[in-house]
């Protein structure tokens, strides 16, 4: 199991058993993203990122589930779409989890060289956080079912990429 800390933090390997705790507690950022970008609803979302991806993540404070995170297979081989989904707890430490995050970020691109995926333009918290971690943010466009405004995000080399 991978583990790291972070103050009273730790993040583990998730399992189904920490999606639950999540339900009904989502940032309202993040619910909003996921409804746009997806059609779904929070849990749904929660459920298909859970089920889709190759790697999870939860973040826990003490034994509360405040987050998880995690990439699953993008369009290409050799490319993740990595996500995260979490409670307004992570905004008390969204600096100090950027740069903890950077560890999670380097097991991603072990397996998957290229991460690129879409945030929300009003979602401004994970904004920061992605360019904490060093992703490139494109300029907003057009994106999901609603053609809401979704800024690209993407790191790592080899793809010629279009905005």
């Amino acid at each position: 199991m991978i583990h790291g800390r972070m103050k009273d933090v730790r993040i583990v390997a998730a399992g189904r058993e920490h999606l639950a705790p999540l339900h009904g507690r989502l940032r309202r950022s993040d619910c909003n993203e996921v409804l746009v970008a997806t059609g779904l609803a929070p849990e749904a979302g929660l459920e298909r990122s859970f089920a889709l991806s190759s790697l999870v993540w939860a973040v826990l404070r003490e034994d509360e589930v405040i987050a998880l995170f995690g990439v699953g297979a993008g369009r290409r081989t050799d490319t993740g779409s990595p996500w995260m989904l979490g409670t307004d707890a992570l905004n008390d430490m969204a600096r100090g989890f950027a740069i903890h995050s950077l560890r999670y970020i380097g097991l991603m691109r072990h397996r998957y060289p290229y991460l690129e995926n879409w945030v929300d333009a009003r979602n401004h918290a994970s904004i920061r956080w992605l360019r904490r971690c060093g992703f490139t943010v494109e300029k907003a466009a057009p994106f999901g079912p609603f053609g809401l405004p979704f800024h690209n995000f993407h790191m790592g080399g080899g793809h010629v990429h279009h905005t």
